[in-house]
């Protein structure tokens, strides 16, 4: 999950949501 959130950060200007 940590994982995820590290890269939640980048991918929130791509997409708001990378499991989607």
């Amino acid at each position: 999950m940590r994982m995820l959130l590290s890269k939640k950060s980048k991918w929130k200007p791509m997409r708001a949501s990378p499991s989607a």
